[in-house]
Formats: structure tokens, sequence, C-alpha cells
């Protein structure tokens, strides 16, 4: 059995120096030379290997060995402990791998000595030229039952090759899913691999990164066979020498059915250009998130949100189409939302059109952000109109330009999203009104315009201040001559005595006082109410008169009174 020393002595003296097949060497066993009586099978180098004579080795190690002509198995037995191998293979069943298989030379099996030695009780080293005696291998049987495992002898963990630690992504994981091992090992470490409890090889990697005195692997491995329960899978680790199965470690997972696409269906297969659809994608009940890929742009869209059929899960997405011509989606199932397992056995193909036509302009859609605002304040507007629409503009109550928006924020399906931003000059409630415009056909001077669109925007507080004022400005035997300020959300005016002999007297012809951002309206009064017959009549003779002022918003009113002088006075 190689020590620690001698596994480094035969990996720079074997593995180095390469000799001639058939190149004789000496091999010592106990510190005996021994003497091989067949003619033209002696102990020789092959491609850089010592190889023995079976027979004669194995009986001079006192090992007893069987042949089993239809297996070609090899058993070799000692002290009650057995190893066998395949003729032709690399390893024995103590989980040894040599660089090179048995073979036959002459008739006589061949075997590498390492392997014998590995297998059964008993230590080998390399002597090179230098050493004495040169160019030898050196073999020391341990005494018997110093192998206290009740089995064929293994080199102890100490100073071998041994796994620190081996982890799996997950416990659980689908036919045909990739399960990732993640094993940390000591710094002599060359190969790892994971084995079945039957030792049969899953994976294996000779790739590894230095991290100072460790080395990490990582094994890959893709099931084709679920599992009733979780299985333990054993990690084991390589040196020069080979594997050390006392330094190994286990993990456990269970392989389940695979996940499956069951259908997708989309509702237009000819969508136009910035049309929504929708997909639904119906699965397995294994799988928990879906992913679909855009084969033309990339653009993934993923999906967690499901409604569970029991045997089968119903996913929907809803994705606009951003591009012309053919697009085809792939479909990715996950039942962690990390590992993502592709689908192929459907395809979600579309055929995505040129924008849909649109024959109307208009203003779709107006939204107000839902908040009661104060006069003076900025409002922003979301108005949404017809594809064609190249421009809008909003009015006031009185139906005045107030602002133009040139630039759309940008367009989605069948609309454009417009960012409309009023003033409030008011304290009460006020309506405004939004048209679409389109630019004039080419050599035309008259833009297209929809019919507009209103909205209104509320107020805080009372409505007590929109009247400002009003003063007798002049009067006569017939009337008075009153003037009115008000704030220019107000429609009309309207003035009448407290008694109602004279009927109310109104105004809509308001001018803007743009210097004092108020509304000034000039307002006639009648001082007599004729009666039915000839020269008769009411002489109105008040010191006061009510005003009244209208907003647009809902008639609401605001009231007051002007003094026009003095009862009996004219």
């Amino acid at each position: 059995m190689l020590t620690a020393i001698g596994a480094a002595a035969v990996v720079s003296a074997l593995a180095s120096p390469v000799f001639a097949a058939g190149e004789d060497v000496r091999v010592f066993v106990d510190g005996n030379l021994v003497k091989y009586t067949e003619p033209g099978v002696t102990p020789q180098i092959v491609n850089g290997y010592a190889m023995v004579p079976l027979r004669q080795t194995a009986e001079v190690l006192g090992i007893n060995v069987n042949w089993d002509e239809r297996t070609r198995l090899i058993t070799l037995t000692k002290d009650g402990r057995s190893v066998t191998h395949v003729f032709g293979t690399k390893t024995v069943s103590t989980g040894y791998e040599s660089p090179i298989a048995s073979m036959v030379v002459k008739d006589r099996t061949l075997m590498p000595v390492r392997m014998i030695s590995e297998a059964l009780n008993a230590d080998t080293t390399w002597n090179d030229e230098k050493a004495n005696p040169p160019r030898s291998v050196i073999i020391k049987s341990r005494p018997a039952g110093s192998d206290s495992s009740g089995g064929a002898y293994q080199q102890p963990s100490s100073g071998r090759a041994r796994v620190e630690s081996a982890s799996v992504a997950k416990d659980e994981y689908a036919v045909g899913e990739e399960v990732t091992v993640s094993v940390a090992a000591s710094g002599n470490a060359v190969k790892a691999r994971l084995v079945t409890a039957g030792d049969r090889i899953l994976a294996d990697s000779s790739y590894y990164d230095d991290r100072g005195g460790s080395r990490s692997f990582t094994l890959r491995y893709t099931p084709t066979m679920p599992t009733l329960s979780a299985n333990k899978y054993r990690v084991q680790v390589s040196d020069d020498i080979g594997f050390n199965t006392n330094g190994e470690k286990s993990v456990s997972f269970s392989v389940k059915q695979p996940m499956k696409l069951v259908s997708a269906w989309v509702d237009s297969s000819n969508p136009y250009l910035y049309d929504t659809v929708n997909i639904s994608v119906t699965t397995s009940p294994e799988v928990k998130f879906v992913r679909l890929k855009d084969g033309n742009t990339g653009e993934t869209y993923k999906e967690g949100t499901f409604v569970d059929l029991g045997d089968t899960r119903k996913f929907n997405f809803d994705i606009q189409q951003k591009a012309k011509g053919r697009v085809v989606y792939s479909v990715e199932l996950s039942s962690d939302g990390s590992v993502w397992l592709p689908d192929s056995s459907q395809e979600i193909s579309l055929n995505v059109g040129e924008q849909k036509p649109t024959d109307k302009l208009e203003v779709k859609e107006i939204n107000v952000p839902s908040k009661n605002y104060t006069r003076g304040e900025e409002v922003i507007v979301d108005v949404k109109t017809s594809l064609s629409t190249d421009y809008i503009i909003a009015y006031d109550a009185r139906n005045y330009p107030i602002t133009q928006v040139d630039d759309e924020e940008g367009t989605y399906g069948d609309y454009k999203l417009w960012k409309l931003r009023v003033t409030l000059d008011s304290s009460s409630n006020t309506t405004f009104s939004v048209t679409a415009f389109t630019k004039p056909e080419s050599g035309g001077t008259e833009p297209a315009k929809s019919v507009n669109k209103s909205f209104t925007v509320y107020v805080s507080g009372n409505n007590d201040n929109l009247l400002y004022g009003a003063e007798l400005r002049n009067k006569d035997t017939s009337y008075y001559y009153i003037t009115v300020y008000t704030s220019m959300d107000v429609r009309y005016v309207g003035i009448r005595d407290n008694s109602g002999i004279v009927n109310e007297q109104t105004s809509q012809n308001g001018q803007v006082d743009s210097a004092n951002n108020r509304m000034r309206f000039e307002v006639s009064v009648p001082r007599w109410a004729y009666g039915t017959g000839s020269g008769t009549g009411y002489y109105m003779n008040e010191e006061y008169l009510q005003v009244t002022a209208y907003s647009y918003i809902n008639n609401v009113t605001d009231y007051g009174t002007v003094y026009v002088g003095p009862k009996d006075a004219t």
C-alpha cells in the first residue's frame, strides 16, 4: 500500500520517466528480491507505469488468485479479505482506479503494481536510478489483522485526498433537470466524482479551482429516471494514488417526474403592431414558474402567478408586440424560479402585422389625479388620444385656448399618451376641455380636429369668493349702471332688488382684467317695473341691490350687495 511519501515517489518516478515497454525493473517484497522464473515475463515499465506478473507476485505476497473465465473476473484473497477486478479494466472493488488497465503479455496477466498493493495489505514505493537499490519497486506487507475494518486493507485517510464538504443546490429535482454538486476538497485532490451506493459513477471532473490549501470541484449530473424518495449519493476525490473512499462525503436529493408543458394558447396569432396579446400556458403541477423568451429581441417575461387546476397549472401572459414580422416565444419551466428547464414540445408563434389603422381622430380618455386642488396649483393630466393625433390643445370653460402640447409621452398599443399641465386660477371647481389635432395635409392650411372632451378639476374650500365686489358707476331716472368684479371662472352675474319688483338683470359680457386676474361685468338695472295697464307701474325704491355671481361649474353661486343710494332719492 502506498504511503503519503510513497505516493509522491511513485508519481515523480513512475509517471515522469517513460521507459520502453518491456524494460525490466526489480521487485523487492519485505526486503527480498523476487525472482521471476517464468521466461520472458518480468516486471516492466509500460507507458510509464510499473506492471508486474499477477500470479508470481501474488504467490510471493501470499495472495490466492481465482480466475472466472466466463466473467473475466479476478478475485484476490488474503487473510480472509477479498477484492475483485474485471480483467482489462482500471479499477478494483475497493474503489481504487489505476491510470492503466491490466493486460496480457506473452500469455501472462500483468497488473499495475499499485493496483495489487492498493487492493490488499501492502505498501509500495519506487526507487529511481539514484536510490539503493536503483529502479526498483519496494513492496512491504502489513501484519495480519492490521486492517481493523474487517475487509481488504485501504490507505488511512490521513495525508490522502479527502472531501471537506459536498452540497447540492436543492433537495428535489425533475427528470432532465441538471443537478449541480459543489465539492470542497483537500489541496492534494486531483479529481472528484459522484457515485451511487452501488458504485455506479454518475459524474466526474478533473477541473478544479485552487483556493490556497483546498480545491473546489463542480460535478454536473442530469437524471433520466425518477426516484421514489430521496437517495444518498457518494462524493469522492482522488489524489495521485487513486480515490480515497475513507475521505468521502454524501449528498441526498430526490428526482421527480419531469416538469411538462401541456399546452400553449394565444388569443391572436396575427396581431397588429403594438397590440397586446394574451398567451396562456398550461403545465404539469410541478411547475411553479414559467418564462417566455422572445426569439427576436431576447426579452424575457417571467410569471409566477398561476391558476391551480389540480393535475395542471395555468399561467397567463399579456405581452405588447413591439416589432413586426414573425415572433416565436420559447418556453422555460422552473420549480423554484432559479433553475430553468427549456421545453420545446410546443411552439408559440405570432405574425405581427402593420400598425392597426385608425380613421377616427379623437380624445379617448382623460385621467385627472383624484385629489382636491387649491387655487394656483398646477394639475398634471394624462390624455389618451388616437394614434393619428399630432398635438392637443386645452381650453378653459369660456372655450379660450390655454395651452398646446406638441410632444406625446409615448405610443402604447392603439393610443398616444400626452401630459397636459394646467394651472388653476379659480377657487372653485373648474372645467376644461381638450381637442386633438392633426397637422394639415400637404398643401392644406387647416388642421383636422376632433370633438373636444371635458374634464373637471375639484378645488378645496368653499366658493364664497367668486364675487370680488360691485359698485354703482352711474344712475339716472331710469337705470342704475353697475360694475361687478368677479373671479376668472364666473360665467355671468345677475342683479335684482330685494322686493322682487324688478326682474333680475344679467350680463354675460364679462371682460378679462388680466392685470388684476379678474373679470369685469357691466350691468344696467331698470328702476321701474311696468304694470299691465297703460301708465301703471312700480318704482324700485331700495338702498341696496342683491348681486349674484354664477360660476361655470354646476352653477355654483356667490352673493353680495351693492349700495345704490338712500330711498326716495333720484
